[in-house]
């Protein structure tokens, strides 16, 4: 037996030991993740008020009224006939049950990671892993009760199921991979984008392959998806009429700004990272499959290297393109006042692309290997602090204003929530007798859920908090208390409400509607109560900035008239 040349040895050794480190490094920042995510599970705590809206919507007594209210939330009925078997099962009995509902989802996206990987280069996940696993937003929105973590691991699934359906094009791998799609886009809006870019990837290699029957059925299977999506047209239909309240003006910039926020909730220093990765990706896939066409222009498709990793090089930078642009685009119409887990779809678009990429890369010398695993080390070592405190966030604290309200109040105080979106979590760990009130004020049936509807024809008239107002007066005249949820300006207003939107009017900067009923509630408090006291929510943990509420209390009437709705 001929052994190879001391040089070239020392090379496949070499070689040898970075798979093996690029291996052990996914491994231990995998088990690092998985730690996050139960952390997260374990101090989440209560539900705040979108996963209450989430639950409400799901453990209806009848599921035409669920589909009915589809409009009033943000994803399509497959999320909620889920989370109704969960909780059909006994599984949700407490807050607790919901949570390790989050985490089974938040491990599901790693272990779909790995299946990914595995699938398509038998290498780790590295890339994707450190991306998507050690980042705050898949951490704590992924493991929430809302339905993008679902939505992304049913994504996941499909771009995986995709490539196995090139790789070899049968009837059973093409229906798995329809299921899939299905499942993810019947799950998540955003997720039609990222079924898209897997299809239009999967026929553009077939169409180069000139397997023109695969690639027939690649967009096939993308149309299928979409045409199940237009049982959806009347849900859309119904939110016409209100759906103006939510939109935002900022365009292109907005929607920056706000994915800058989404990928930098850890450490800012992931911005740029994030700018790079795609880049990369389309980029050195589009190398990689230059580089590696011609010796394999008459290979079938999805061979072993090298014509494997032509295949799947154009696969990532496509799927990584068209998601990436599709995805900016369709968030761009939507045009609503954007959040950072609007942007999950698009993370993973970007994560699984630039992971498949990097591993079509030809191995080469084992220094890249070894860079790109010291890389992500670094990355998760300078990430895990700020990730353990997310990993330690109560979602609200509003359960726990709800617990010190109910001990404190009695029937004739009166409770005031400065925002109606919050109603939703006072609804459900409220259990006291004194009667409360939202701004602005909705039925006492309308809190389960967010009412948009309602709200969207309040706005239109002139008088919306009148009632309230006069509640708070009356109760301060008799001697009893006010508690107060939200926040307080750091000093009351003393200008009359009247001339301060005038004012603002003038200044061409008009007053929101919700500013309107909070400066009017504001002042008024300020006219009628002689005393305010902060009462303290003592959690030594951080609260999430979407629910982190303060309570007052006002009491004491002051006997000048004050004309309460000026």
């Amino acid at each position: 037996m001929i052994s190879p040349p001391n040089g070239q040895s020392s090379s496949i050794n070499r070689l040898r030991l970075a798979l093996q480190f690029e291996l052990m490094v996914a491994l231990t920042i995998t088990a690092v993740v998985m730690w996050l995510d139960v952390n997260y599970a374990r101090h989440a705590g209560a539900l705040w008020r979108d996963e209450v809206n989430s639950l409400s919507m799901a453990t209806y007594q009848s599921l035409s009224t669920t589909w009915e209210r589809l409009q009033f939330d943000s994803f399509p009925i497959l999320w909620y006939l889920l989370l109704r078997g969960w909780v059909k099962v006994g599984l949700a009995q407490t807050d607790a049950g919901f949570r390790v509902f989050g985490l089974l989802i938040n491990l599901a996206i790693l272990g779909m990671l790995w299946l990914n990987a595995w699938r398509m280069s038998r290498r780790p996940p590295l890339v994707a892993v450190t991306l998507l696993g050690a980042n705050a937003a898949i951490v704590v929105y992924c493991g929430s009760v809302r339905g993008y973590g679902l939505g992304l691991m049913f994504g996941l699934w499909m771009y995986g199921a995709v490539w196995a359906y090139l790789v070899r094009p049968t009837a059973v791998r093409w229906v798995v991979a329809l299921i899939a799609a299905v499942l993810a886009c019947h799950t998540l809006y955003y997720n039609c984008v990222f079924v898209a870019a897997a299809c239009f990837g999967a026929a553009t290699v077939a169409v180069w392959r000139r397997h023109w029957r695969v690639a027939i059925f690649a967009l096939a299977l993308g149309a299928v998806t979409a045409a199940t999506l237009l049982i959806y047209v009347s849900t859309f239909r119904g939110s016409g009429e209100w759906r103006s309240m939510w939109v935002g003006p900022g365009g292109f910039e907005w929607l920056w700004f706000r994915f800058a926020q989404a990928v930098t909730l850890a450490r800012v220093v992931m911005l740029p990272i994030w700018m790079v990765v795609p880049l990369f990706a389309v980029l050195g896939g589009f190398v990689t499959w230059a580089r590696a066409k011609d010796s394999s222009q008459g290979a079938a498709v999805g061979q072993i290297c090298p014509s494997g990793q032509a295949d799947l090089a154009l696969f990532a930078a496509i799927s990584v393109a068209i998601g990436l642009m599709g995805n900016i685009l369709f968030l761009r119409l939507l045009n609503y006042y954007m959040q950072p887990w609007y942007f999950l779809s698009a993370m993973a678009v970007v994560a699984a692309g630039a992971d498949a990429a990097q591993r079509a890369a030809s191995i080469g010398r084992a220094r890249r290997i070894a860079v790109i695993a010291l890389t992500a080390i670094v990355l998760v070592w300078i990430l895990f602090s700020p990730l353990r405190i997310w990993s330690i966030t109560r979602s609200t604290n509003v359960d726990e204003i709800a617990r010190v309200v109910e001990q404190s109040a009695v029937n004739a105080d009166y409770i005031v929530l400065a925002d109606w979106t919050h109603g939703l979590t006072f609804n459900r760990y409220y259990r006291g007798s004194a009667p409360w009130q939202t701004l602005p004020p909705l039925p006492a049936d309308a809190h389960d859920i967010h009412r948009s509807e309602l709200v969207f024809r309040l706005i239109q008239r002139g008088d919306v908090i009148g009632p309230v107002l006069e509640s708070i007066a009356r109760t301060l005249h008799d001697g009893h208390r006010v508690f107060y949820i939200g926040h307080l300006p750091e000093q009351l207003p003393s200008e009359r409400p009247q001339s301060y939107f005038a004012k603002r009017a003038e200044e061409h900067n008009p007053v929101m509607p919700v500013e309107t009923w909070r400066y009017q509630l504001n002042y008024t408090i300020g006219e009628l109560a002689s005393h305010v006291t902060r009462i303290p929510i003592n959690l030594k943990q951080p609260i999430s900035y979407y629910e982190d509420l303060e309570l007052f209390v006002f009491d004491g009437w002051r006997p000048s008239n004050v004309h309460t709705q000026n």
